[in-house]
């Protein structure tokens, strides 16, 4: 139980973030600062406040890209490894901005175009801290930074599409169609800089919780009345009536409440996101209501029956999104549960009642397919190629698992034990080492080794 209320309540934080980087850790903290320029192009359409602050958000990018490199530099500094993905998810969630400067210049066609200079920053705190987080808690947050940034480059496209329109028309001429289009996209975006706000809101801005989350609910409000479809905003607003921010475990009510914001993100803005959250709160109950009994065979079969159902559900109404990557998340989610023979496997092994081998592999590779870098299916995946003696497919997943999560002691230890039953003792044994540096509490690890210098004749 409490494994599973962890995983939910590692959920909900990660939908308000503010409250991981409210209180940096790293004493001999550095801040770095960047200088950015971008601008946007204001046509007779635009809501001018609004387009001051794309002029705004599309220099924050510029500074952001700044920032990547930065990161990058320092995480390799700290003998740290990240993918691309991972930086570009720290640079866009940490860096704030500090000043800005703006100003226009009136174009010859008659629009204006607005430019700003922003001073934005970075600490070294913010950065340690996220290093020092679990893999899978860092991939979660590359699943949800992809997702957003899917979603702002659509807008972007829309926006682009939009603006077209507006240069074809005869100067001066009014159209209503359009206009209600651009205030549509204000809306939307005005809606996703809310909840952007939001949660980089750090508690320490108030004097008190009950202020922080007033504050809270407020924006995410203001949010949803700008786009009543704004998924992320109608479930972290859910969670600030539903969750305590002192990291104590939700109540079964709260539970509830929780699966009931998903499902209305979902009616409201069936996407894979929303979906995946839904999921997520379906098997958190499910798993939730039952885990400390020992239930009957019946019972099993109709708890797995209806998470299945929910899952492929989600596949089904969401599959038009072919290269979202939370819809890699619910094909993976979808493998676990094949592979584990039911929902509560994960819980108490005692559970496993049907295994699908085939569909899990099968969903595995789908996932991969929508995310190209996705290391847990990689990695999951050529456990089905070791346990079937296909050791050049195996070797190659393992490989790509290592190439996306380099700092996963886990995947170094399959893949020493597949070097191991190929007799490849030296392979495997520096496998083994890199596992214990990486994860010096790895016991399967050190027992690998112990194995593999026994079979070379050497002792530990």
């Amino acid at each position: 139980m409490k494994q599973m209320k962890n995983k939910l309540k590692l959920m909900a934080i990660g939908t308000i973030c503010a409250v991981l980087c409210a209180f940096p850790i790293t004493v001999s903290a550095a801040v770095q600062t960047f200088t950015a320029t971008d601008g946007y192009t204001m046509s007779d359409y635009d809501n001018p406040n609004i387009a001051e602050q794309r002029a705004i958000d599309y220099a924050m990018r510029r500074a952001a890209e700044q920032a990547g490199v930065y990161i990058e530099t320092y995480s390799r500094s700290m003998n740290a490894q990240i993918s691309e993905d991972e930086v570009k998810t720290i640079a866009s969630n940490k860096i704030k901005l500090v000043n800005k400067k703006l100003s226009r210049t009136l174009l010859s066609e008659g629009d204006i175009r607005i430019t700003a200079e922003v001073i934005a920053e970075v600490d070294t705190a913010d950065i340690d801290a996220i290093l020092r987080e679990e893999e899978k808690k860092r991939q979660e947050e590359v699943s949800r930074y992809r997702y957003l940034q899917a979603r702002i480059a659509q807008q972007d496209e829309d926006l682009a599409a939009l603006k077209k329109k507006i240069a074809s028309l005869p100067h001066g001429y009014d159209d209503e169609d359009i206009r209600e289009a651009q205030e549509r996209e204000d809306r939307i975006f005005k809606a996703d800089d809310m909840v952007k706000r939001a949660d980089s809101v750090p508690i320490k801005a108030y004097d008190s919780l009950d202020m922080y989350k007033d504050a809270l609910r407020s924006m995410y409000k203001d949010a949803l009345r700008l786009n009543p479809k704004n998924d992320e905003a109608i479930i972290a607003y859910a969670f600030i009536d539903t969750f305590n921010f002192n990291f104590s475990f939700p109540s079964d009510n709260e539970f509830e409440q929780c699966f009931k914001a998903s499902r209305k993100a979902v009616i409201v803005n069936p996407t894979p996101f929303a979906y995946y959250e839904y999921c997520t709160n379906v098997r958190s109950i499910l798993v939730g209501q039952e885990v400390d009994l020992a239930p009957n065979e019946e019972y099993l079969h109709n708890l797995n029956t209806k998470y299945l159902e929910t899952l492929n559900n989600a596949i089904r109404h969401t599959s038009r999104y072919t290269d979202d990557v939370y819809l890699a998340e619910l094909y993976h989610e979808r493998a676990n549960f094949y592979r584990a023979g039911g929902i509560l496997d994960q819980i108490d092994t005692r559970h496993r009642r049907e295994f699908n081998l085939d569909k899990a592999l099968a969903d595995y590779t789908k996932a991969i397919e929508i995310k190209p870098d996705y290391a847990s299916s990689y990695g999951w995946r050529a456990g089905f190629y070791q346990h079937g003696n296909q050791y050049d497919k195996a070797l190659a997943d393992y490989n790509k698992a290592i190439e996306f999560e380099p700092n996963n002691s886990f995947w170094y230890e399959q893949r020493a034990n597949l070097y191991k039953e190929n007799k490849q003792y030296d392979k495997a044994l520096a496998d083994y080492d890199k596992a214990i540096q990486i994860f010096p509490n790895n016991i399967e690890a050190q027992q690998g080794r112990q194995l593999v210098l026994k079979m070379m004749g050497k002792q530990g």
